[in-house]
């Protein structure tokens, strides 16, 4: 995120706030965090979390937390009261929002010149290749799969396109995560979980699918399944 001293950040959606907490001692000073979210939410701990730790923060370092629904014009009232951020964050909200558009043009207006806006929306996931290549090789259809990543892909590029109506440049930042396996029910139910609707294709070939994993974990000890996330830096 880059960020810097003596900056303003919108933090829409904060949730429980592993960005602040995993940094809380090294966020720089004079930084003014405006925090929102809605009560029942993960914030409820943040604010707790607030509470208990505020005197360990950096010099001049202010959370303010506030708890108002996105969508509806309360949040923006106070929002547009501190006129313009240096760095506004939306993250992991874009299933949670039914228009996530109405709040990306609204972040855009309350934007500084030179900094940006982070946010994130649908992606086509690691996922769906590797399960999609674990189905090939045991000769079960894959077709699910292949409309759930077209219809992914879809809601994407759809997304991107409509960030550059409100920003004229966006650039994509690209952060990895690796999942480990080592017993073949856990990755076994992960893949059920991923494709629940299709219950009656993993109770069909469930032995099959096992023995694969089994064999995989036998050779190698583990399965390592490296995952992708993408964020895109907003810049008016």
């Amino acid at each position: 995120m880059k960020f810097e001293a003596n900056k303003k950040v919108l933090d829409l959606g904060c949730g429980f706030s592993k960005i602040w907490r995993n940094n809380w001692d090294i966020i720089p000073e004079g930084t003014k965090i405006f925090a929102y979210d809605i009560p029942g939410s993960w914030a409820d701990d943040f604010a707790k979390y607030i509470g208990e730790n505020e005197a360990k923060l950096p010099k001049d370092v202010s959370i303010d937390l506030t708890f108002e629904d996105l969508e509806k014009d309360a949040a923006w009232a106070k929002i547009d009261n501190e006129q313009k951020y240096d760095r506004i964050i939306l993250h992991y909200v874009y299933d949670e929002v039914k228009d996530v558009e109405a709040i990306v043009a609204k972040a855009g207006k309350v934007l500084n010149n030179g900094g940006f806006f982070s946010v994130n929306g649908p992606d086509v996931a690691v996922w769906d290749t590797y399960f999609k290549t674990v189905l090939d090789e045991t000769g079960i259809d894959t077709s699910f799969i292949d409309e759930r990543v077209a219809e992914n892909a879809r809601e994407r590029d759809e997304f991107v396109a409509m960030l550059g109506k409100y920003f004229s440049e966006i650039v994509t930042i690209e952060l990895h995560s690796s999942f480990r396996f080592d017993k073949t029910d856990d990755i076994y139910e992960w893949m059920q979980k991923r494709y629940e609707s299709q219950a009656k294709l993993f109770e069909t070939n469930k032995r099959k699918i096992k023995d694969y994993f089994e064999n995989k974990i036998a050779k190698d000890g583990e399965i390592i399944i490296t995952t992708d996330s993408h964020f895109q830096h907003c810049y008016i």
